[in-house]
């Protein structure tokens, strides 16, 4: 390795650093130091003058090791390390230290703790820049093909736009249909289209209803569908994981069936619908919505008791009542999770359950759509006749430390959406928001507030401190306390505005996918701004309701984006993998398999020899092995334990 020749460059970050630290005094300190052979003071190194200043420094004194003392790393290492790159230096060569966030700002004070501190990170710095070794990178095959897990309006966006891109892709749905929540929707804000309508890209002038969104999903011969189907089993890594999906049966075979509706007519069985909450009928054979999609009658394996009749009445031989259950196992470069969320069930809360005219706001959502049980009329559940006063109750099963203590975003919005609906159509219909606060994350959405308010909506700011049934007034009975005061309403239909939480089968995914979840159990992702769509494993990505409740829009755009970002990664058909990974030292591991138990990327993997490698791939250099090590056989590159003792020792002679 040749001599090391090393640079300093020390930003004044707009005044932020040299109001604080005494940069003329550290320059000096600098210079002194083995092998720096420049050092320079820069306003702000993260322009363009302060990079070609930097690139010029480089060149002209052929520097193959750079220090930044500057702002903390995460906002521009990626940065510098492309300039580093530029001007032919390995861009492993680059340490920064982080003199504002860990000098300047906590030392601003005094000045003489803040530029000794700087002093000493400097030095360290230095020290351990000599002792980097360069890092090469390796070329993998990627596959062009992409499971999406999710069926609902994120998972079909990002289907289309990757099949679009020329990706193949597998969208996995564990129900019998597509289109998630929003076949149950009614109208959506803020477009106030039907539920299933969804708003054009930018450059397309045409409106998309859901429906036919979908079928352009089943059509397209890039997109493979698996229904009633879950991911069982993963591994690999980004660009090559080998996936095993287990494919329930459907006993409906959706190519062969034409949605006659003969199976339905002779079919004995007659449940509630859950589609609409309870608030219809169907048979144990079944289309749930209007809209269904693949167009295909399901059969509730439940509640069917296998007397044959549909089977027997079917023109096309489509229903097949033996059907089994499948594996089947695919290879994928890459993963994007699109799960969404449910509902919270309130059952008990301000007596739903008990009383049927307590109701959410997703059946109040059935009732009102014109394609729902009701035909669009807004009723009461126990006696089928209009309500006059309507009480709704914000914040039910969320911003409750006791339950789930986060907003959820969107359901204030509901609230007023179905509020101005009623309004609208039913003037002399009374409604009551009782709030905690009114929280509105869209754009425009506050139009909805100044509606609700102009069509006469009343707004009760407070906590409902319980109900219960009136007998004599055939009325509930709502206390709520507002402002250290008890107030009184009437109501004789309940709307409670209901939190919503992970999907049902969100922890078994994350255990299966080996991805990190929140403490509320929604997905979590690597960091809300600066990675908000990838996961804490290389590859796969979430995005939708499935790492939070969001709204369609939000939706929409998060899946586009993480489509953007798959299709970047794995456009080329191969990936690029820095080799900045852990190592074994073979004749030191006695084959224990602490660090394929203790990697949390699954990277670590000890043979049948008895001798750990490592998947460079899935590698995330977090060194959680090499501290783990009970032998010492596992290091990390550039933090090998004779380079941090060099640290130490330059460190502590000062």
């Amino acid at each position: 390795m040749s001599e090391a020749r090393i640079g300093v460059f020390i930003c004044k970050c707009g005044g932020e650093i040299s109001n604080i630290v005494d940069l003329d005094s550290l320059k000096e300190y600098v210079k002194k130091i083995p092998n720096v052979v420049y050092v320079e003071k820069h306003d702000f190194l993260c322009f363009r003058e302060g990079q070609e200043a930097l690139k010029k420094a480089i060149r002209e004194h052929r520097l193959n090791r750079v220090v930044v003392a500057a702002c903390s790393p995460r906002l521009h290492e990626i940065m510098f390390k492309r300039i580093l790159s530029e001007e032919g230096v390995n861009p492993c060569m680059l340490e920064i230290v982080s003199i504002r966030e860990q000098c300047a700002w906590p030392y601003s004070d005094n000045p003489f703790k803040a530029t000794e501190k700087a002093k000493n990170m400097v030095k360290t710095a230095i020290l351990r820049v000599k002792t980097l070794e360069e890092i090469g990178e390796v070329t993998v095959p990627a596959k062009l093909s992409v499971l999406v897990v999710g069926g609902g309006i994120a998972g079909i966006t990002a289907a289309l736009k990757l099949a679009d891109y020329g990706f193949q892709v597998y969208l996995v749905e564990k129900e019998a249909t597509l289109g998630g929540k929003g076949l149950q929707l009614g109208t959506v804000f803020p477009t106030e289209d039907c539920g299933v309508c969804m708003v054009p890209y930018k450059l397309e002038r045409h409106r998309k209803c859901l429906f036919k969104y979908v079928e352009l999903v089943l059509t397209n011969p890039r997109i493979k569908i698996f229904t009633k189907s879950i991911v069982e089993h993963v591994e690999g890594y980004l660009g090559n994981f080998k996936v095993i999906i287990r494919k329930n049966p459907t006993y409906v075979n959706f190519e062969k069936c034409v949605a006659c509706g003969v199976c339905e007519e002779v079919c004995p069985i007659e449940v509630p619908n859950e589609f609409d909450f309870g608030l219809s009928k169907r048979k144990a054979i079944y289309m749930p919505s209007p809209h269904t999609l693949p167009r295909t009658y399901i059969i509730d394996e439940e509640n069917c008791n296998k007397c044959g009749e549909c089977e027997k009445v079917c023109p096309f031989n489509a229903i097949n009542l033996n059907e089994k259950p499948e594996r089947i196992e695919l290879n994928v470069g890459a993963i994007i999770v699109t799960t969404g969320f449910r509902e919270f069930n309130p059952k008990n809360m301000y007596g739903y359950g008990i009383y049927p005219d307590i109701i959410t706001q997703l059946m109040l959502a059935r009732m009102l759509d014109l394609s729902g049980p009701t035909g669009g009329r807004l009723v009461r559940v126990s006696d089928g006749r209009k309500p006059t006063k309507i009480v709704m109750i914000q914040c039910v099963g969320s911003r409750d430390p006791q339950i789930n203590p986060y907003c959820s975003n969107i359901c204030c919005s509901i609230a007023l959406k179905h509020a101005r609906s009623i309004k609208e159509r039913s003037p002399e219909t009374d409604v009551t928001i009782v709030y905690k606060d009114i929280r509105l994350m869209g754009k425009n959405y506050e139009k909805y507030l100044m509606e609700c308010e102009r069509l006469g909506v009343n707004f009760v700011k407070g906590e409902v401190a319980g109900v219960k049934w009136d007998t004599r007034l055939k009325k509930f009975e709502i206390e709520v306390e507002s402002f250290g005061n008890r107030k009184r309403l009437l109501a004789d239909l309940i709307v409670l505005s209901t939190g919503f939480i992970p999907s049902s089968n969100a922890i078994e995914l994350a255990k299966v996918l080996n991805v990190s979840l929140r403490r509320d159990l929604f997905f979590a992702s690597t960091h809300p701004k600066f990675a908000p769509l990838e996961t804490n494993v290389n590859g796969i990505f979430v995005c939708g309701a499935a790492q939070g409740p969001t709204d369609i829009s939000e939706t929409v755009n998060q899946a586009l984006a993480v489509v953007s970002k798959v299709a970047k990664v794995l456009g080329k058909g191969e990936i690029k993998v820095k080799l900045s990974k852990a190592i074994v030292n073979e004749n030191y591991c006695i084959g224990c398999r602490v660090c394929e138990i203790s990697c949390p990327f699954n990277a670590a993997k000890v043979s049948v020899q008895g001798i750990s490698n490592v998947v460079e791939v899935m590698c995330k250099e977090c060194g959680i092995c090499a501290a783990e090590c009970p032998a010492e056989a596992m290091q990390l590159v550039n933090y090998r334990d004779e380079q941090l003792s060099e640290i130490i020792k330059g460190v502590l002679s000062s």
